[in-house]
């Protein structure tokens, strides 16, 4: 397999995982398309923007991105570091 087939696999199972720990809590989750976030959380009154990564050096790229969309104020935009697995590092944007 290559490099980057690897690389399509790993995201794909992070972002399912990411969206299954959410679902765990309580979140209803909806799967976006393009844009600075792949999931978006929603909780009563409560809602989460996830951008979900592999790799510690794409962190800060989407770090930028993130800050730039504009988003509600009674949410949180979260980059979900993949640790392995379902474990993630959840880094906060403000």
């Amino acid at each position: 397999m290559s490099d980057e087939a690897t690389l399509k696999k790993q995201i794909y199972r992070a972002r399912k995982n990411a969206a299954d720990n959410l679902r765990g809590v309580g979140y209803g989750v909806i799967n976006t398309e393009g844009g600075p976030f792949d999931l978006i959380g929603i909780r009563d009154m409560d809602a989460r923007f996830v951008r979900v990564v592999v790799s510690r050096k794409a962190v800060d790229s989407y770090v930028a991105a993130c800050r730039k969309q504009g988003t509600p104020p009674n949410c949180y935009r979260e980059i979900w570091l993949c640790k392995g697995g379902k474990d993630f590092e959840i880094i906060s944007i403000n």
